[in-house]
């Protein structure tokens, strides 16, 4: 009887910036976690079973192949010959709207190499390995997203110090709402810098106030003041807003979440469209009800203090077994 063809698969999870996006390039601290939506790459041998692809589909039923120029830095940066094998992805986890899609398809497909090849690397090696990946999606990435998608939970970002992890007095319920207006990042990035070039005395006070705003949420969420960290999140907002990171379209979700009971609300990410994040300590049900009727799509999640599902990796059997329904 032959063996059956080698099979290996990696997954890692989106990401939400909690407090602290934007100021965190320019030295500040920035908050993030990762969530329960997830990134999955599937790899076999060149040649290797037709039920790669049905294999690795999301709960949705959606699949496609991984970016070729990622598998190219992948493939180089773990020593494995691309020609040799056969790669597909799929999600959960809406992509291109700030929650770090483009990282945790960079680590999941580091670990799925990985495992393929029989290799073990750290942590840290996989977030090095998925931050030259990211460089092929943003340039000049801030490493907060590998960051966080590699080691998961939530975690308290600085550039030049070590990541630390934050305590939780219990876990943070959040809805995330996706925006219909295509993100500028780049754009929002570009202009922000611009701004702070021409009149530094302006934004830096802006980047401390953001500063001390996460260093206050990091107490609120050791004690579970979810009041407070709402509070806390909604004075982030209003500060991304003034620095012209915000959109109409957000400001517009981020009022509809307060007015549907959330404890604060506030953009994710780069801005310049794409998603916000809501703080829900009541009836998450109802405020994804409340966007979903004003045509915006929305999901529940937790900020826990481990990510529990994430896996460095699986070998074909267990992919199997965790896939079967899907197949």
């Amino acid at each position: 009887m032959q063996a059956r063809p080698k099979l290996a698969c990696g997954t890692a999870p989106g990401k939400v910036i909690l407090l602290g996006e934007h100021a965190v390039v320019y030295g500040r601290t920035a908050l993030a976690a990762s969530i329960d939506r997830h990134v999955e790459v599937a790899v076999a041998p060149a040649g290797g079973p037709a039920r790669l692809a049905a294999l690795a589909c999301s709960a949705d039923g959606t699949h496609w192949p991984v970016p070729v120029e990622a598998l190219e830095r992948a493939t180089a940066l773990t020593g494995v010959n691309i020609a040799d094998i056969e790669t597909v992805a799929s999600a959960n986890l809406p992509f291109s709207v700030g929650l770090g899609s483009s990282a945790a398809l960079s680590v999941a497909l580091i670990r799925a190499l990985a495992l393929f090849s029989g290799q073990s690397p750290t942590d840290t090696e996989v977030c090095a390995h998925a931050f030259e990946i990211e460089k092929l999606f943003h340039g000049f990435p801030s490493g907060i997203d590998n960051t966080v998608v590699t080691y998961g939970g939530l975690l308290a970002f600085r550039h030049g110090a070590t990541p630390r992890p934050v305590a939780l007095r219990k876990p943070v319920p959040l809805v995330v709402a996706i925006g219909q207006t295509a993100r500028e990042t780049q754009k929002t990035v570009r202009g922000l810098r611009q701004r702070w070039e021409a009149d530094p005395g302006q934004y830096e006070p802006m980047f401390d106030e953001i500063d001390g705003l996460a260093g206050a949420a990091e107490s609120a969420l050791s004690t579970g003041d979810f009041a407070r960290l709402g509070k806390l999140m909604d004075a982030n907002h209003e500060l991304l807003r003034r620095m012209k990171i915000s959109t109409e379209e957000l400001d517009q979700m981020v009022s509809l979440a307060r007015r549907s009971g959330a404890c604060g609300a506030k953009l994710t990410g780069g801005g310049g469209g794409g998603a916000i994040i809501c703080l829900c300590d009541g009836d998450r049900q109802g405020l994804v009800d409340a966007f979903t009727r004003s045509g915006w799509q929305a999901f529940s999640t937790d900020i826990s203090k481990a990510e529990e599902t994430i896996e460095s990796g699986d070998d074909g059997e267990r992919f199997e077994q965790r896939h079967s329904a899907r197949a």
